[in-house]
């Protein structure tokens, strides 16, 4: 992997995410915080696994889709992606923080892969087509694993 696209993308996704974590610690005691899930949700349906799929590969794509809009919609979702992170931490010291945890390492590895394929040029991915098409397989399982994760154990720890 090119040291200079992975240093760039947790460069833009640490910076943001540490932005966005000054600024909610101020509202961790804001209105926004109380419809929390919790284990008598319906987190544990199979339903709301597809949705977490179908929003998790949306944000997956757009990353990819950053090979052909000038690493644009990468730029955006990693800021954006660092953003939502940094407000929703004071969460994950109000409830348990372990419940992030489980999920989190697959999710965010999987997205930073989509994001690695977008910061790479289309003469990098059409001469080593094998090497993209597992960091891209690679990344949907990641995705896969976490949606699960995220429905059917995370809900567990929650308060």
């Amino acid at each position: 992997m090119n040291k200079n696209i992975v240093l760039a993308i947790l460069t833009i996704y640490f910076i943001s995410l540490i932005l966005s974590m000054v600024v909610s610690f101020d509202l961790s005691n804001a209105q926004m915080y109380e419809n929390t899930p919790t284990k008598e949700s319906n987190f544990l349906s199979f339903s709301m696994y597809l949705h977490l799929l179908k929003v998790n590969f949306f944000v997956y794509f757009l990353l990819i889709m950053g090979v052909f809009t000038f690493k644009i919609t990468t730029i955006i979702n990693i800021i954006s992606n660092g953003i939502v992170l940094g407000v929703y931490t004071p969460l994950l010291f109000k409830y348990k923080v372990i419940s992030f945890f489980i999920h989190a390492p697959f999710e965010l590895t999987g997205l930073f892969l989509g994001a690695y394929i977008g910061f790479s040029n289309w003469k990098e991915i059409k001469y080593n087509k094998k090497k993209y098409i597992t960091i891209f397989s690679v990344g949907c399982i990641l995705i896969l694993i976490a949606g699960f994760l995220e429905n059917y154990v995370t809900p567990l720890f929650l308060n």
